[in-house]
């Protein structure tokens, strides 16, 4: 996200398929924007941990209290504020999860669920989140159960899921068991690369756009999957084998991994 700040674009949700990614790494805008943000972390301005090391990092916080970090076998606190995230001249980026209410086409009593979901709607004090109702957030008494920052936070988000130029990024890709999750990898491998080895940049982002492209040729010939209530474990380790044995095609360290 912060290099699309920086006004490059190397992950871009498919126009025709939410639920699929485009990455271009070496576009030469990218390439510049993927450099302002890394030499942030060779100059020690952010701090900067192995992406493909696997070694575990992490931060957790709640609305009240410090936030907790570990890092390295160990945790230490660190106070965090909630503020909008950078965007520059060309795009706002904006990544969300969302959380649903559903009702059931066969729910016996549809419009009571329906007043459920109303009262709840309005219960800021056991619900986390950003409210998907723009009313909610106009709502002064918000700020009493997130605080004012938080709610000022959350009319920013709604503003910027509004200008022109917005563009909304997958929240994480770091899953392997779906196909862009080892586009992550590739990408990870060049940014340690390129911050901790003093690698050439456009070199090891190219080889990266090139596992990828290979790796989705090989993925477009992989049967599609849906998922349903009937899907077995079997069908699924299926599904992830044939993924899995295309990203080994590409890269056989991918299967060497696997095998320890």
């Amino acid at each position: 996200m912060l290099a699309t700040s920086y006004g490059g674009l190397p992950i871009e949700i498919s126009a025709t398929d939410s639920t699929l990614v485009n990455f271009n790494l070496t576009e030469s805008t990218t390439v510049s924007a993927i450099r302002e943000v890394l030499d942030l972390a060779r100059e020690g301005l952010m701090a900067y941990h192995s992406l493909s090391s696997g070694e575990p990092y992490s931060v957790t916080f709640g609305l009240d209290g410090p936030a907790v970090y570990f890092s390295e076998g160990s945790f230490s606190e660190v106070v965090i504020r909630d503020i909008p995230y950078p965007f520059g001249n060309v795009y706002a980026p904006i990544a969300f999860d969302i959380t649903g209410f559903f009702i059931s086409a066969d729910a016996l009593y549809p419009e009571a669920c329906y007043r459920l979901y109303s009262f709840l709607r309005e219960r800021y004090d056991i619900l986390n989140g950003i409210p998907a109702v723009r009313t909610t957030i106009k709502d002064p008494a918000l700020a009493i159960f997130v605080g004012q920052d938080m709610l000022t936070s959350y009319r920013a988000f709604a503003k910027r899921l509004d200008s022109s130029n917005a563009i909304i990024l997958p929240t994480r890709l770091d899953s392997i068991v779906f196909a862009s999750g080892y586009s992550q990898i590739w990408i990870a491998q060049a940014f340690d690369a390129y911050v901790l080895e003093n690698a050439d940049l456009e070199t090891v982002l190219t080889e990266a756009q090139s596992k990828i492209d290979a790796f989705n040729v090989c993925f477009a010939e992989v049967e599609p999957f849906e998922f349903t209530l009937a899907t077995t474990p079997e069908q699924f380790q299926n599904y992830q084998e044939d993924i899995q044995a295309c990203a080994a095609a590409v890269d056989p360290t991918i299967a060497t991994n696997s095998d320890n």
